[in-house]
C-alpha cells in the first residue's frame, strides 16, 4: 500500500516503494523498484536509487518532455531500468483520511466507498474520483494523461520500461490503449 502505518520487516520479497526512507530500509534484504510517485525528476535521485540497488526507477509523471530530454543526455541513458508512466489518471492527492464517512456517516467506518462512485466536484464542474481503501482516501486527477504516441521517441532516449495506470476504462478502451502502445513500441 502507499501508505502503510508501520515499515514491516521484509526480506527476500519484490517491493514497489515510493519514498526514499523506505527504500533505505528495505533495498537491503528485498528486490525494489520505486514507483513514479517517489517524484524522480533528476541524475543525482537516479543515482541515489542505483547505490541503494534499485531494480527498477520510477520517473516523475510530472517530468515534461524536454526535462526528460536533458535528463536523458546526462548520462543516466546508459541506466537502462528506467520506467516511465504514460497513461492514467495521476494521483492528486492520498489521505490517511475518508472524506466520504466523514461527510455521510458521521466519521463511521461504513464501507459506502465498495458501493459506490465518489468524486469531488470543482467550481469549473471537473470531476475527481475519490478511491478508498481501507479508509485511505486517494484523490485522481479528472482527466487522463496520454503520452502513449511519444513512446518510441521515449525509447529512443534509453527508457525501456512504460507504465500504464487504468482506472475505470472499459475492456474496449484498455485494448485499445495495449494496441496503442504496443504499436508505438515498435
Amino acid at each position: 500500500p502507499r501508505v502503510i502505518p508501520n515499515i514491516y520487516s521484509y526480506e527476500n520479497e519484490r517491493l514497489v516503494l515510493c519514498d526514499i526512507g523506505s527504500i533505505n530500509k528495505l533495498s537491503k534484504t528485498n528486490d525494489v523498484i520505486s514507483d513514479c510517485y517517489l517524484n524522480v525528476v533528476n541524475h543525482k535521485t537516479i543515482s541515489l536509487l542505483k547505490k541503494q540497488n534499485v531494480k527498477k526507477i520510477g520517473l516523475s509523471w510530472e517530468l515534461k518532455d524536454n526535462d526528460l530530454k536533458t535528463l536523458m543526455n546526462n548520462n543516466i541513458s546508459k541506466y537502462s531500468n528506467l520506467e516511465l508512466p504514460v497513461y492514467g489518471k495521476v494521483e492528486l492527492m492520498i489521505m490517511k483520511h475518508c472524506p466520504i464517512s466523514t461527510n455521510i456517516e458521521n466519521g463511521q467506518i461504513c464501507n459506502l466507498c465498495k458501493k459506490n462512485k465518489y468524486e469531488l466536484e470543482d467550481r469549473n464542474n471537473k470531476r475527481y474520483p475519490i478511491c478508498n481503501d481501507r479508509c485511505i482516501s486517494t484523490i485522481l486527477n479528472c482527466n487522463n494523461i496520454d503520452r502513449i504516441s511519444n513512446v518510441s521517441e521515449y525509447k529512443n532516449m534509453g527508457i525501456t520500461n512504460f507504465r500504464v495506470e487504468l482506472y475505470d476504462e472499459t475492456k474496449e478502451e484498455t485494448i485499445k490503449i495495449i494496441n496503442k502502445l504496443k504499436q508505438n513500441l515498435l
